[in-house]
């Protein structure tokens, strides 16, 4: 995990854009985003989709949303939906 997700932060998001979110993320944290567009679309999970959530000096990791998750691949944050990262595995 890039430490740039560890690092704490304090911030709250009130029925904010997931684009809102990440553009937070990608500007403040400086960590490159990509949609999962077709697993959000898949879920009807919009982009405008509103989420409220907030961090009190916790790691920016702990941002999420309803029915959202992420991973880390080559140094770029993935968000993606629920239903997807569960049919995803880590391979050794």
């Amino acid at each position: 995990m890039p430490q740039k997700l560890s690092a704490s932060r304090t911030i709250s998001f009130v029925k904010s854009s997931l684009r809102e979110i990440t553009q937070w993320i990608q500007e403040e944290q400086r960590i490159p985003t990509l949609f999962d567009s077709a697993a959000l679309a898949e879920e009807s999970i919009p982009l405008s989709e509103p989420v409220s959530n907030h961090l009190d000096d916790e790691p920016v990791y702990r941002l999420s949303g309803p029915r959202l998750a992420w991973y880390v691949e080559d140094e770029i944050l993935h968000i993606t939906t629920v239903r997807t990262a569960a049919r995803m595995s880590t391979q050794f």
